[in-house]
């Protein structure tokens, strides 16, 4: 696998000139970039650019609307429910976040609803969004069946991924973003993609058999499309109940709950997949807390610091590498213990701020399959960039 570096603005402003090319206002075009990229530079590929094309596509076959009428429908002091007409998800995801927080700084918290929406990417971008103004970001949204319920083959709900954002002082903010399930889907595609396996315990394929080959469980007709002896996903825990794996579909349940079953959106096996020529249909949940209507903001972070302190001091743990060899009934698995014990204890987001300081500095890295798909939006688009 190969990489090469490039500037953020130079990724930044091809995707704003392929959504403007597509038909999304100025206004608007930079904010997909901005959200997609955002994972990226935390270490999260499966949801950065490369999921340009999925949006390109979208837009594209009109399952996207390229000129929503998005709105606020119901409005409460602390609540909002916003109508995204069918558009880009990171758009309406955004605008609903900034209103969350105008709200917040009146009424303590405010969360929104975000209706008729599409894929958002990374669920921590409109989290984190509220740490610029010192306050705790919240966001969650239901996504398209990938995942099987404990003890059942069949991929009936989401990968439902939640997030949570919160300042602190001198130490990094605290900055939760985690799917639901043993780990997100897009993360089977760029193991795929690299030709490397999964680790045991990431999902199932079409015959309910625990498996270390992606293309088990993205099937044969290939990522976020139906059909093809398509497996599944397991929940956060794995397998059965010897893990608690009815922790993560409880988990995955309760975002679904809050997002599409009250807001009287879809949900589970109504939504459609990326590559599905359906409109999308998802609901998304931002929220914000304003601290200061709670206590002091020194106070909340000098107690952050002290929290996150304690743990990163702690005492280090010597982990384990594994390798599977395929059995006729299964896996053997070997597990050596390492030598040294871990270097550092790190808090939620903090190895993704890092690494988004790094790159912002020295160039964003991407694989020679990203760069593949951007040179083929680039040559469809006729937009002139150099990859």
């Amino acid at each position: 696998m190969e990489y090469k570096r490039y500037p953020y603005d130079y990724l930044h402003k091809f995707s704003f000139e392929v959504m403007k090319k597509l038909g999304i206002s100025e206004e608007d075009a930079h904010i997909p970039g901005e959200a997609l990229l955002k994972a990226d530079l935390m270490g999260d590929p499966s949801h950065g650019i490369i999921r340009l094309k999925r949006y390109t596509w979208r837009l594209d076959n009109n399952l996207i609307n390229r000129k929503p009428n998005m709105s606020v429908t119901i409005e409460t002091p602390s609540f909002i429910s916003y109508d995204a007409d069918n558009g880009l998800g990171q758009v309406a995801g955004y605008k609903a976040m900034n209103l969350c927080m105008d709200k917040a700084m009146k009424s303590g918290i405010a969360i929104a609803h975000v209706r008729r929406t599409n894929h958002i990417g990374k669920c921590g971008y409109y989290s984190m969004l509220a740490l610029k103004r010192d306050m705790i970001g919240i966001s969650m949204m239901n996504a398209s069946c990938l995942v099987a319920p404990t003890f059942g083959i069949e991929p009936l709900i989401g990968t439902n991924p939640m997030a949570l954002a919160a300042p602190a002082g001198k130490e990094p903010p605290f900055c939760l973003d985690m799917a639901t399930s043993v780990r997100a889907y897009g993360r089977v595609d760029i193991r795929n993609r690299e030709g490397r396996e999964i680790p045991l315990g990431w999902g199932l394929d079409h015959e309910g058999k625990v498996t270390i080959h992606p293309k088990d469980i993205l099937g044969t007709a290939g990522y976020a499309k139906s059909g093809g002896q398509r497996g599944t996903m397991l929940p956060l825990g794995g397998f059965g109940d010897e893990t608690a794996g009815y922790k993560g579909y409880a988990l995955a349940l309760v975002v679904d709950i809050l997002t599409g079953v009250l807001a009287g959106g879809l949900w589970g096996g109504n939504l459609a997949l990326g590559f599905d020529e359906k409109v999308a249909g998802l609901t998304h949940l931002v929220g914000a807390i304003n601290i200061e209507a709670f206590r002091p903001l020194n106070e909340f972070k000098k107690d952050m610091d002290a929290m996150m302190r304690k743990l990163k001091d702690s005492k280090k743990a010597r982990g384990y590498n594994y390798t599977y060899k395929e059995i006729e009934d299964g896996y053997q698995i070997t597990m050596k213990r390492r030598k040294e014990p871990y270097e550092r204890i790190y808090v939620p987001g903090e190895r993704g701020l890092e690494l988004e300081k790094e790159q912002m500095k020295n160039g964003v890295r991407l694989g020679d399959y990203v760069i593949k798909e951007l040179e083929a939006i680039n040559k469809q688009y006729k937009m002139g960039y150099e990859f």
